[in-house]
């Protein structure tokens, strides 16, 4: 069925290339394809914009949202805020945290008819102190209380929104979908980078604390037969260069990067 005349702006507070990018970038595509106007809102410049403007797709730059919480959160929130009343969605759909929070007040404010967030990963559950969690808690509550449907994308995150007050019934569970007939590559770059016939570990994705992969690097100073490929870029580059060179690592983990 295609629908025309109906208006859907994604939101997301990173436009790199990661799982949440790419649900938002499959989600818009396949919106456009049913007739949907789109359009998708998001902080920084990264990949995903790239791709998005690359299909067609239109999308709004909002320099000041950032994953980090600083005062610059209030100029988000006007952002998102002038974005949402001058675009008047018919559905609003909010993807991460910072996103969700200013998103779903913004979208109530604005009288959004729908609003939708898509939990990828409850920040709450991330390893940090109690009164942080907690205040985190309460503000992804607070995202879940303004939001008409919150969709958990795995049986874990689907308990977490049926845990808070008054949210059970608008939660539901959709599992990430597969592309069956997706292309991979044969890997012969990254096999290439290291002795013929090592074994290697490897992981794909945003270099960052909650990624951890200096577990991965810390594994190989105490394994010297452990060889570690890191794909992806983030923000924690800088310091997992810096720790392969101080074990003396540099022959067995690796840095690639993005790779397409």
């Amino acid at each position: 069925m295609v629908v025309t005349g109906k208006k859907v702006l994604y939101c997301i507070t990173k436009s790199n290339w990661g799982g949440a990018q790419r649900y938002v970038f499959d989600l818009a595509m396949a919106a456009k394809k049913e007739g949907f106007e789109v359009a998708v809102a998001y902080g920084g410049e990264g990949e995903m914009a790239k791709r998005l403007r690359g299909a067609g797709i239109r999308t709004i730059s909002i320099p000041q949202l950032g994953r980090d919480v600083s005062v610059a959160d209030l100029g988000a929130y006007r952002a998102l805020f002038r974005t949402i009343k001058r675009e008047r969605p018919d559905i609003l759909h909010l993807n991460s945290s910072k996103a969700g929070a200013l998103g779903a007040l913004a979208g109530r404010i604005a009288r959004v008819p729908k609003i939708i967030f898509t939990s990828h990963g409850w920040a709450f559950a991330e390893k940090r102190g109690a009164p942080v969690r907690g205040a985190i808690w309460l503000i992804s509550w607070f995202t879940a209380l303004c939001s008409h449907k919150v969709i958990a994308v795995s049986d874990y995150e689907l308990h977490g929104a049926q845990r808070m007050p008054f949210c059970a019934r608008k939660a539901v569970r959709i599992y990430n979908g597969i592309d069956l007939g997706m292309s991979f590559g044969s890997g012969a770059a990254i096999r290439a980078a290291f002795p013929a016939g090592a074994t290697i570990t490897g992981t794909v994705g945003e270099l960052t604390k909650n990624k951890n992969q200096i577990a991965l690097v810390e594994q190989a100073r105490n394994n010297l037969s452990m060889c570690v490929a890191l794909v992806g870029e983030g923000e924690d580059r800088a310091m997992l260069e810096q720790k392969i060179k101080e074990y003396g690592l540099e022959g067995r983990v690796k840095l690639f990067g993005f790779m397409p």
